[in-house]
């Protein structure tokens, strides 16, 4: 059976004052997928990268594993609800796959976003080791998006947009235009909440509907001081971020089965298809 899947990426620059990129760079360059590289232990977990990479003579796509050898490996039976637990080797544990596109010639990283998977800055120490750096030599910078607005005029469908606010201390009510906006907030107030979050669906959303929605959010925002953590549209295969102007790639997709190669293909793809604008960025 089909199911409905998100492919999700961020874009970033190496970034050093130092000579640490032009190692960094030699370092993806040189890799030799057929030699395998020694396990860095980082914190309690332990990081290693995988063998199957893929690579051409600009970029190299690959997935760092991030295993846990603490946890203990627990099988529940739903029918019984017991739960087991299983032994393992001390070298065995709960692995989490991050998958990546490094650009060796343009410093520039790809990263498939997803839940328990290594983070930037877990990144950032495991290729350190890996050079003979200090991770604090270098850094991956977020490639910003400075075409977003006009992105959004651009932009032939909308299917999903997901507005986020800071719950404000004080609320006045100051507008009836934003008298749904106003009842929402008092609403979550009175839950003691600290952020409330509206998300809306469809096939082929309204888009000048949606630009009023922004600027009664932005009005908002002004007239409440509150902060918009997050403004995200989704529509054709990117999400615009209207917040933190971050540079997104999206791919809604329906597939059964999914692995490595798959994924791999969609970081080619988004790589691709923002090349010019990635080479082309300057900070």
């Amino acid at each position: 059976m089909l199911v409905e899947r998100e492919f999700k990426c961020l874009f970033y620059k190496a970034v050093s004052k130092t000579n640490a990129v032009s190692k960094i760079n030699a370092f993806f360059a040189g890799l030799n997928p057929a030699v395998s590289l020694v396990t860095e232990s980082i914190g309690n977990l332990s990081y290693y990268l995988r063998n199957d990479i893929r690579k051409t003579d600009t970029y190299i796509v690959f997935t760092i594993a991030k295993v846990n050898l603490e946890q203990d490996i627990q099988i529940d039976d739903i029918q019984t609800q017991n739960r087991d637990i299983v032994e393992k080797e001390d070298t065995e544990g709960i692995a989490n796959d991050a998958q990546f596109l490094y650009d060796f010639k343009n410093s520039i990283l790809l990263q498939k976003r997803g839940k328990s998977q290594t983070t930037i800055e877990e990144l950032r120490k495991f290729i350190a080791l890996k050079v003979g750096i200090d991770y604090k030599e270098f850094e991956f910078v977020i490639i910003k998006d400075k075409d977003a607005t006009k992105n959004l005029d651009k932009m032939r469908h909308v299917h999903d947009v997901v507005f986020s606010i800071a719950i404000p201390e004080n609320l006045s009510l100051f507008s009836e235009q934003v008298k749904d906006i106003n009842s929402g907030v008092e609403f979550a107030k009175e839950m003691s909440a600290k952020s409330m979050e509206l998300r809306i669906k469809g096939t082929d959303l309204n888009k000048n509907r949606l630009r009023r929605a922004i600027d009664e959010f932005c009005s908002y925002k002004d007239n409440q001081n509150v902060k918009i953590r997050t403004m995200s549209v989704y529509g054709d295969s990117e999400i615009i971020d209207l917040v933190n102007h971050k540079l997104n790639y999206y791919e809604k997709y329906y597939i059964e089965d999914i692995d490595n190669d798959i994924i791999y293909d969609k970081l080619e793809k988004a790589y691709k298809e923002k090349e010019g604008y990635l080479v082309a960025f300057k900070d």
